[in-house]
Protein backbone atom coordinates (compact mmCIF):
# COMPACT_ATOMS: atom_id res chain seq x y z
CA UNK A 1 0.00 0.00 0.00
CA UNK A 2 1.20 3.62 -0.51
CA UNK A 3 2.21 3.51 -4.30
CA UNK A 4 0.60 6.43 -5.02
CA UNK A 5 0.52 8.14 -1.92
CA UNK A 6 3.84 8.71 -1.44
CA UNK A 7 5.59 6.23 -3.20
CA UNK A 8 5.21 7.83 -6.64
CA UNK A 9 6.52 11.54 -5.35
CA UNK A 10 9.65 9.69 -4.50
CA UNK A 11 10.05 8.21 -7.96
CA UNK A 12 9.60 11.17 -9.52
CA UNK A 13 12.10 13.03 -6.86
CA UNK A 14 14.38 10.23 -7.85
CA UNK A 15 14.02 10.49 -11.30
CA UNK A 16 14.58 14.09 -11.55
CA UNK A 17 17.97 13.37 -9.41
CA UNK A 18 18.39 10.76 -12.03
CA UNK A 19 18.17 12.99 -14.87
CA UNK A 20 20.43 16.35 -13.44
CA UNK A 21 22.80 13.68 -12.81
CA UNK A 22 22.72 12.22 -16.73
CA UNK A 23 23.13 15.62 -17.71
CA UNK A 24 25.90 16.64 -15.73
CA UNK A 25 23.51 19.38 -14.45
CA UNK A 26 24.83 21.67 -11.37
CA UNK A 27 22.34 23.75 -9.20
CA UNK A 28 23.40 27.11 -8.25
CA UNK A 29 22.20 26.43 -4.62
CA UNK A 30 22.49 23.82 -2.39
CA UNK A 31 19.67 21.46 -3.01
CA UNK A 32 17.84 19.46 0.08
CA UNK A 33 15.44 16.47 -0.53
CA UNK A 34 13.81 14.76 1.74
CA UNK A 35 11.13 11.93 1.99
CA UNK A 36 9.35 10.48 5.06
CA UNK A 37 7.47 7.54 5.50
CA UNK A 38 4.25 7.35 7.66
CA UNK A 39 2.44 10.01 6.43
CA UNK A 40 -1.29 7.88 8.12
CA UNK A 41 0.32 7.91 11.49
CA UNK A 42 -0.68 10.61 14.24
CA UNK A 43 2.40 12.03 14.23
CA UNK A 44 4.90 11.91 11.28
CA UNK A 45 8.39 12.27 10.61
CA UNK A 46 7.61 15.10 8.44
CA UNK A 47 5.71 16.49 10.98
CA UNK A 48 8.32 16.41 13.82
CA UNK A 49 10.95 17.76 10.84
CA UNK A 50 8.80 21.09 10.75
CA UNK A 51 7.89 21.24 14.56
CA UNK A 52 11.04 21.82 15.60
CA UNK A 53 12.78 23.99 12.30
CA UNK A 54 15.82 25.85 14.44
CA UNK A 55 17.53 22.46 14.82
CA UNK A 56 16.63 20.50 11.32
CA UNK A 57 16.79 23.92 9.02
CA UNK A 58 18.73 26.29 11.05
CA UNK A 59 21.65 25.99 8.31
CA UNK A 60 19.42 26.28 5.65
CA UNK A 61 18.62 29.68 3.87
CA UNK A 62 14.96 28.19 1.94
CA UNK A 63 14.16 30.16 -1.29
CA UNK A 64 11.68 27.69 -2.37
CA UNK A 65 9.88 24.10 -0.89
CA UNK A 66 8.60 21.83 -3.68
CA UNK A 67 6.35 18.92 -1.89
CA UNK A 68 5.42 15.87 -4.77
CA UNK A 69 2.56 14.13 -3.46
CA UNK A 70 0.45 11.31 -5.59
CA UNK A 71 2.15 11.86 -8.73
CA UNK A 72 0.85 8.23 -10.08
CA UNK A 73 -2.37 7.89 -10.66
CA UNK A 74 -5.26 10.75 -11.32
CA UNK A 75 -6.52 12.83 -14.00
CA UNK A 76 -4.20 13.91 -16.98
CA UNK A 77 -2.73 16.97 -15.60
CA UNK A 78 -0.80 18.40 -12.73
CA UNK A 79 -2.33 20.13 -10.46
CA UNK A 80 -0.41 22.88 -8.09
CA UNK A 81 -1.18 24.21 -4.78
CA UNK A 82 -0.83 27.86 -6.08
CA UNK A 83 -0.89 29.79 -9.59
CA UNK A 84 1.32 32.93 -8.13
CA UNK A 85 4.76 33.26 -8.13
CA UNK A 86 8.47 32.27 -9.98
CA UNK A 87 8.06 28.76 -8.68
CA UNK A 88 4.47 28.23 -9.81
CA UNK A 89 5.44 29.95 -13.33
CA UNK A 90 8.25 27.85 -13.98
CA UNK A 91 6.80 24.25 -13.33
CA UNK A 92 3.64 25.86 -15.79
CA UNK A 93 6.09 26.83 -18.10
CA UNK A 94 7.55 23.84 -17.78
CA UNK A 95 4.00 21.36 -17.87
CA UNK A 96 2.97 23.24 -21.11
CA UNK A 97 6.50 22.03 -23.12
CA UNK A 98 5.46 18.61 -22.32
CA UNK A 99 1.55 18.66 -22.78
CA UNK A 100 0.29 18.58 -19.20
CA UNK A 101 -2.25 21.12 -18.56
CA UNK A 102 -2.34 23.11 -15.57
CA UNK A 103 -4.90 23.33 -12.27
CA UNK A 104 -4.69 25.26 -8.85
CA UNK A 105 -6.57 24.02 -6.15
CA UNK A 106 -5.79 24.19 -2.96
CA UNK A 107 -4.87 21.28 -1.76
CA UNK A 108 -3.56 20.03 1.31
CA UNK A 109 -3.78 16.23 2.16
CA UNK A 110 -1.87 16.03 5.18
CA UNK A 111 -1.40 17.76 8.16
CA UNK A 112 2.39 18.23 7.67
CA UNK A 113 2.02 19.81 4.08
CA UNK A 114 0.09 22.48 5.54
CA UNK A 115 3.73 24.75 6.63
CA UNK A 116 4.37 24.63 2.64
CA UNK A 117 1.31 25.28 1.22
CA UNK A 118 1.22 28.32 3.94
CA UNK A 119 4.86 29.45 2.54
CA UNK A 120 4.60 32.13 0.15
CA UNK A 121 8.04 29.94 -1.47
CA UNK A 122 6.38 26.84 -1.10
CA UNK A 123 3.67 24.94 -3.76
CA UNK A 124 2.61 21.43 -3.51
CA UNK A 125 2.07 19.28 -7.03
CA UNK A 126 -0.14 16.32 -7.11
CA UNK A 127 -2.76 14.95 -10.06
CA UNK A 128 -5.77 16.15 -9.71
CA UNK A 129 -8.68 13.70 -8.24
CA UNK A 130 -5.68 11.37 -6.87
CA UNK A 131 -6.70 9.88 -3.08
CA UNK A 132 -7.20 6.12 -2.93
CA UNK A 133 -7.93 4.39 0.08
CA UNK A 134 -4.31 3.17 1.48
CA UNK A 135 -5.06 -0.31 1.59
CA UNK A 136 -6.15 -0.13 -2.05
CA UNK A 137 -3.09 2.19 -3.15
CA UNK A 138 -1.29 -1.08 -5.11
CA UNK A 139 1.11 -0.62 -7.81
CA UNK A 140 -1.61 -1.73 -9.99
CA UNK A 141 -3.51 1.80 -9.42
CA UNK A 142 -0.15 3.63 -10.67
CA UNK A 143 -0.25 5.10 -14.48
CA UNK A 144 2.51 4.92 -16.08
Amino acid sequence: PGANDNAAGTAVMLEILRLWNERSFTPRRTMLFAVWAGANLDYSGAEAFYDNPSANLAFLQPIAYVQLANLGAGDEALLLSRENGRLAELLTDSAGQVGLSIEVEDIVYHSYQQPIADSPIGILVSRPHSATAIDQDTLECIDP
